[in-house]
């Protein structure tokens, strides 16, 4: 049984309904939608076809949304495109006028206010590089570091300055309302810098009167690293967006950065996803390098709860065998060194629910229980059992369905729905319970499991029960 989570980014190449139902049954968890991408309308209906076909498969697949955040981009260049030749001196201005005679144009109104004599401009992935040597009243003067042909419309990144436009954009604020309204799971934002850039969403709803689904922070930028004690306080998880975090830091400082990343994530117990560019030869080809296997297997032995597919699933010829690649990596790497995946999670000041999912761990330990079963309105004792690291196999109960579609993240749970006639566990829902582990391969007759719960069930009790399948 596969513990951590395969995160697959939802585009043309996947929006067929047989290829997400064949992704689906390949091991995906979590479906990820860009609001860089796509209207309202397009997405409410992927939303639904991926709702129909998780039922279908009688899995629970939670949606992220992935709001676009600040994203700075060229303007259209003459042709589609100019050669770039080292030394060649440039103007770069702020707007969306088509580029010409040595002249960029670049979508960031505040871009000659804050960009400064020696800072550098990264374009296209930082294929392209220029250093801003002086200014005028309207434009960046630039020489180029390093050349190449610059096409329209390429990201661009600024990754010594520190930009003063609001993260927070007009159009996050629309697709952010229009997601609370049709069931989205996971909120992820864009190019966070400090809590503050949480907090300012985090108000905004308030006002509004907005319920936000728990908040993904995507950790793109060498600022955010540095506040990322801050940012952890205020979301449920964060993201390692190695992209352009790796366009705006060192090579050298990237594996470190993630190493980090998710340690701290792991100690506070929030959740964690690794992405971007892990199996990203399979856009194009039905085998990943061995470079991209060993970056999968080392994501999941440095912790992660989830591992993230981008544009190998939304783009890619093989998106459906992608999956099953990253799922038999995972599974091989969980399975041959068990002893590496330890629990990071630092219990600091232990509270019922920690004391309860520390409990249950120790005694399906101690027992040899072959399972570890939670019951859960919210979902908490499932996220704190999971960032306990047992190995034993964990099945999360819950009545909700949010907290159902929403465990699909959490690392290691099998989520169930309970039916709404369920009120109390009772001795027929466990010989229940019993019937789906044998049923599954997970105990036989004879076999010890563990019973938990930090809720309202077994007579709102909080309990943890030793029991024997008879």
């Amino acid at each position: 049984m596969r513990r951590a989570k395969i995160v697959c980014t939802i585009g043309p190449a996947s929006q067929d309904r047989k290829v997400l139902r064949a992704m689906i049954n390949a091991g995906m968890d979590v479906a990820r939608l860009n609001f860089s991408h796509g209207s309202c309308e397009s997405l409410e209906g992927t939303v639904a076809m991926i709702r129909e076909e998780a039922d279908r498969a009688r899995k629970s697949v939670a949606i992220l949304s992935d709001l676009r955040g600040v994203k700075f981009r060229l303007s259209e260049l003459p042709g589609g495109g100019v050669q770039l030749r080292e030394k060649q001196s440039v103007e770069v201005c702020a707007g969306v006028c088509p580029g010409e005679n040595g002249r960029l144009y670049v979508s960031y109104p505040r871009l000659v206010d804050d960009v400064q004599p020696g800072e550098c401009l990264f374009i296209d992935d930082g294929t392209i590089k220029l250093k801003v040597t002086g200014k005028k009243k309207d434009a960046l003067q630039a020489v180029v570091i390093e050349g190449g042909f610059l096409k329209s419309r390429k990201g661009v990144n600024l990754p010594h300055t520190r930009t003063s436009m609001d993260t927070f954009t007009e159009k996050d604020r629309a697709d952010l309302a229009y997601a609370s309204t049709i069931g989205i799971d996971y909120i992820a934002t864009s190019f966070v810098r400090t809590a503050e850039d949480i907090q300012a969403i985090l108000n905004w709803a308030k006002k509004k009167k907005i319920t936000l689904p728990p908040i993904i922070a995507k950790i793109e930028r060498p600022q955010a690293v540095q506040n990322i004690d801050a940012i952890m306080q205020l979301v449920e998880g964060i993201m390692v967006a190695r992209g352009d975090l790796g366009v705006e830091s060192l090579p050298e400082e990237v594996p470190v950065f993630q190493k980090i990343l998710i340690e701290r994530a792991n100690q506070q117990g929030k959740l964690v996803i690794t992405a971007t560019q892990m199996m990203e030869s399979m856009i194009t080809h039905t085998r990943p390098t061995r470079a991209e296997a060993s970056d999968v297997a080392n994501a999941v032995l440095d912790g992660s709860d989830a591992l993230m597919l981008a544009a190998e699933t939304a783009a890619g010829k093989y998106p459906v065998e992608t999956v099953k690649m990253m799922n038999r990596i995972i599974g091989y790497t969980e399975t041959h060194l068990p002893h590496r995946i330890e629990s990071q999670y630092f219990i600091s000041g232990i509270r019922t629910p920690e004391a309860i999912a520390d409990g249950a761990c120790k005694a399906a330990q101690d027992i040899n229980a072959k399972a570890i079963i939670v019951f859960t309105h919210s979902g908490l004792t499932a996220k704190l059992i999971a960032k306990l690291r047992p190995m034993e196999p964990v099945i999360a109960y819950t009545p909700d369905e949010k907290t159902y579609r929403a465990m699909s993240l959490y690392w290691g749970i099998t989520p169930q729905l309970l039916g709404s006639e369920t009120r109390d566990i009772d001795e027929a829902f466990v010989r229940r319970v019993e019937k789906y582990l044998q049923k599954t391969g997970l105990a036989t007759k004879g076999d010890k499991i563990i019973l938990v719960a930090s809720s309202s069930f077994f007579g709102k009790r909080n309990i943890i029960r030793l029991h024997k399948i008879e």
